[in-house]
């Protein structure tokens, strides 16, 4: 027997909210992130240039972290319903080519990050039983959406500190 559905919907939905939208409005607190750190304030606050640009050498750059988890969370929809296609493989490695790109292009790739987002919200709430694989699957969405969101957040600070001198 798997956990409570609704229970467990309402937790999952309610933290990956807050990862890409913020606390909801009204709220005291957060449960995971300072006021402004979801994915839409981090993101909504950088040019293409910016975004586009390594913080420091050798680092990827914001872009390839929105792509990569856009594709994280794409692919990670096939796996969670119980009849997704799970024998045609992903592109791991391709999901870092792209780390340059343009203003209208970062909007897309912006817009393409948040349909992911919705789409595993949707996916979520259809899936009856959320017993065996969908459970574990649901965390490692939330981890891995969580562990990027980080990773962005410090190189909006180093690339802040920067431009600063």
């Amino acid at each position: 027997m798997g956990p409570d559905r609704e229970e467990f919907l309402s937790n999952f939905e309610f933290v990956f909210s807050e990862f890409f939208e913020g606390p909801p409005a009204g709220a005291g607190g957060t449960v995971a992130l300072d006021r402004d750190g979801s994915w839409r304030r981090t993101l909504e606050r950088l040019t293409a240039a910016e975004a586009s640009r390594p913080a420091f050498p050798g680092a990827t750059t914001v872009v390839a972290h929105v792509v990569h988890a856009t594709y994280y969370l794409t692919n990670s929809v096939r796996y969670i319903v119980p009849d997704g296609d799970k024998t045609t493989p992903g592109d791991w490695s391709g999901s870092w080519a792209t780390s340059v790109v343009t203003e209208s292009e970062w909007q897309a790739r912006i817009a393409a990050l948040f349909a992911a987002y919705e789409e595993i919200k949707a996916t979520a709430r259809g899936l009856a039983d959320w017993s065996g694989d969908s459970t574990g699957l649901a965390f490692a969405v939330l981890a891995h959406s969580a562990y990027h969101l980080g990773a962005v957040r410090q190189l909006v600070k180093a690339l802040q500190a920067s431009q600063a001198g």
